[in-house]
């Protein structure tokens, strides 16, 4: 016995070392699923995977310290706000360091930030920075030379406590600065670049969330004395956390957090109304993970820190509280989820900030000053095929796209409604009907078995209609059976008689 202890522990410890060598630290490790109509997780294959993390060594720039944000440009660059080193790090498509902007002007003199939080690059090279520290917008050439120093704006509309905390910034295509500012409900500051800097009011402010409690609450201010309204809690909106813009103009907004855990995500228009579409109608939509309870009876729930447009009416938001990205359409589709919080690649202690950028997703780590790169799988690459063609209203072609996902992952339900959607344009509604069912989408399936009756009734009406007179004759001849039955008795009694 103790020739043959001694024998298996000579295998385990010369086995451990393979052990160690087949599974790294820092190996990818966590569980993609979706949520189906009804709120439930369901298990899914990983759309993305991690690809590789790069500090700022690996880059060849020097550790990172506290970067706050990444994004991307049209000419195909991600640029890197390395805050606490006050300087831009630019990357090319191979991820190999372009240029630093590392030394910064002001009237020839020199230039140093303050707290920058937020970056937005334009097209023709201009880059605004949200300096949360100084309380400025800055914009600087691609030199580093400053050529705009943005504080608050005046205005009569806000208000004397009004403080200038710029978090977040973007411009659009007709010159309009969007300003994010901590701690303001109001929504994004606009300002007319061509027009001398003239503030042009807010953007996109959110609703109040009404509750019991809140209207409880209305009712009391009605009777209460100006005196105690005032030491009342004022009922305001949540304030943006982020945003980002797409090509067709329009905005994508994210809120750290929300009271019902409900439209925490939001695309507006011009005009600041959300149009991003939810499977039913009128119904408010749950994104990121259900809000849990601990043991210790601390809430849990989402907490939206960026989101980005990715394309094909597809965009990502990050989630600062576990650490994960979801993957949504304009329908409020969830299409993907992926990373947590953790050490192992594709995991991350703080992250703060995302990018879509060449076919990839980049996810920044603020604690650890590095970044991850995300990429398709074989499955998510046939998801986004399918979904370009279903974006694009070509429904008849994306139908085998989303046959070969469903082959793949049997419980998406958004490739039978796909499938769906493309049969009922071919003409093959009862098979469409089929697949609606089981993608649990009401609306559409409404409306494909509307179609389905009407094209019923044209195609049988002189089938119908002759069923129809046939019937009102029957009904006749049995309303008037009793009349016949009674003249038949009688005459049969007379003649009898006779």
């Amino acid at each position: 016995m103790k020739k043959i202890i001694a024998c298996l522990l000579i295998v385990m410890f010369a086995l451990q070392p393979i052990v160690a060598f087949a599974a790294p630290p820092r190996e990818a490790a966590f569980n993609s699923y979706v949520f189906n109509r009804h709120g439930r997780a369901v298990p899914t294959p990983a759309s993305y995977m991690p690809a590789f993390a790069l500090s700022g060594i690996d880059m060849g720039v020097g550790a990172l310290r506290n970067p706050s944000d990444i994004t991307t440009c049209a000419e195909g660059y991600l640029y890197i706000l390395d805050a606490g080193n006050g300087r831009i790090i630019i990357l090319d498509e191979n991820f190999e360091v372009a240029k630093v902007l590392d030394s910064f002007t002001l009237n020839g003199e020199p230039f140093y930030f303050g707290t920058p939080s937020g970056m937005f690059v334009v097209p023709d090279g201009r880059i605004h920075i949200a300096d949360e520290g100084l309380g400025r917008v800055i914009t600087i050439d691609r030199e580093g030379t400053v050529i705009m120093y943005l504080g608050a704006p005046e205005s009569e509309i806000l208000s004397e406590n009004f403080h200038f905390v710029p978090i977040a910034v973007l411009e659009d295509a007709s010159g309009v600065l969007y300003i994010l500012s901590r701690g303001s409900y109001q929504g994004a500051l606009m300002v007319d670049l061509q027009r001398d800097y003239l503030f042009l009011g807010f953007f996109g402010a959110n609703q109040v969330e009404m509750s019991v409690a809140q209207l409880g609450q209305m009712l009391w201010r009605r009777i209460f004395t100006r005196e105690q309204r005032e030491r009342m809690v004022q009922l305001i909106p949540v304030e943006f956390t982020n945003f980002d813009k797409c090509p067709n103009g329009f905005i994508y907004v994210c809120t750290a957090f929300s009271e019902h855990n409900v439209d925490q995500l939001r695309i507006l228009n011009s005009a600041g109304g959300n149009i991003l579409r939810t499977p039913e109608v009128g119904v408010s939509m749950n994104y990121g993970d259900p809000v849990i309870f601990t043991s210790r009876y601390v809430q849990v729930t989402t907490s939206f820190v960026d989101i980005t447009y990715i394309g094909n009416g597809i965009f990502a938001a990050l989630d600062n509280t576990r650490g994960r990205v979801f993957v949504y359409t304009t329908d409020s589709h969830m299409v993907a989820q992926f990373g947590q919080n953790g050490e192992q690649l594709g995991r991350f202690t703080n992250a703060v900030a995302l990018a879509s950028f060449d076919n990839k997703i980049i996810v920044l780590d603020s604690i650890r000053g590095e970044i991850t790169a995300f990429a398709l799988t074989e499955y998510g690459y046939l998801v986004q095929e399918a979904l370009a063609l279903h974006n694009q209203g070509r429904f008849e072609e994306s139908v085998d796209h989303w046959r070969a996902v469903l082959a793949r992952n049997i419980n998406f339900e958004l490739a039978y409604l796909g499938i769906g959607r493309g049969l009922s344009r071919s003409g093959y509604t009862e098979e469409a009907l089929w697949y609606l069912r089981r993608a649990n989408n009401r609306q559409v399936y409404s409306e494909v078995f509307e179609l389905h009756r009407n094209q019923f009734t044209s195609d049988n009406f002189n089938a119908l209609a002759l069923g129809f007179i046939g019937l009102c004759i029957f009904l006749i001849l049995i309303s008037k059976r009793k009349f016949f039955m009674e003249r038949f008795s009688k005459n049969t009694r007379t003649h009898e008689r006779a």
